[in-house]
C-alpha cells in the first residue's frame, strides 16, 4: 500500500496561470478525485481547456493537525484566483471543546434518537424509521408518544439513552 501523502496541494492552469490551492490528508486520491470531479472553481477551465491543461503538485507535506494553518498560509500568500474561500475551513480545537462542554449533558432532540420497531426488534434512527416505513418523518417520530400508536402497521418505541 503506497504512503498518504497528508499535506498542502495546488492545481495550475498551464494556459490563463491560475490556481486552485487545497489541504487532503490523502493528496494522491484527492488528485484523482478532482479529475473526475473539478472544484467549483476550476470546473468551467476543466471543461473548456481539458484535464491535460493542468498541473497538479504538492506545495507542503505536513501533520494533519496542521492543514488548515498551512492551507491559510498559502491561500494569503499565493492568493489562488480559483479558490472560492479565502481561509482553510473547519474550526479550531479550542471552537470544538467550546462546543462540546456547551452541549454536554444536554438532551438530544428526538430526531437524533434511535427508535425500536416493536414488532421486528430492529433499532433505527428517526429519520431512516421514517425513509424505511415510506412516511413522513415527522409522523414516525410523534408515533412514539402514544403506546398504541401505529406507522405503517408498526409500533414504535425511544430506546434507551
Amino acid at each position: 500500500m503506497a504512503k498518504k501523502i497528508i499535506g498542502i496541494y495546488q492545481i495550475t492552469c498551464t494556459v490563463n496561470g491560475k490556481r486552485y490551492v487545497g489541504q487532503n490528508i490523502d493528496i494522491k486520491r484527492r488528485f484523482n478525485q478532482h479529475k473526475r470531479k473539478p472544484p467549483d472553481g476550476v470546473r468551467e477551465d476543466f471543461e473548456l481547456y481539458g484535464v491535460d491543461k493542468f498541473t497538479f503538485e504538492v506545495l507542503e507535506e505536513c501533520a494533519p493537525e496542521e492543514l488548515t494553518a498551512r492551507e491559510d498560509f498559502y491561500l494569503s500568500t499565493l492568493k489562488p484566483e480559483y479558490n472560492i474561500r479565502t481561509e482553510g475551513h473547519g474550526i479550531s480545537d479550542k471552537a470544538r471543546e467550546k462546543l462540546r462542554l456547551n452541549h454536554t449533558g444536554k438532551k438530544r432532540p428526538d430526531i437524533s434518537r434511535r427508535v425500536k420497531c416493536v414488532e421486528t426488534g430492529g433499532n433505527v434512527t428517526l429519520h431512516p424509521a421514517g425513509v424505511l416505513s415510506n412516511v413522513l418523518i415527522t409522523v414516525t417520530v410523534r408515533v412514539p408518544q402514544r403506546v398504541d400508536d401505529k406507522s405503517c402497521g408498526y409500533h414504535w418505541k425511544f430506546c434507551a439513552a
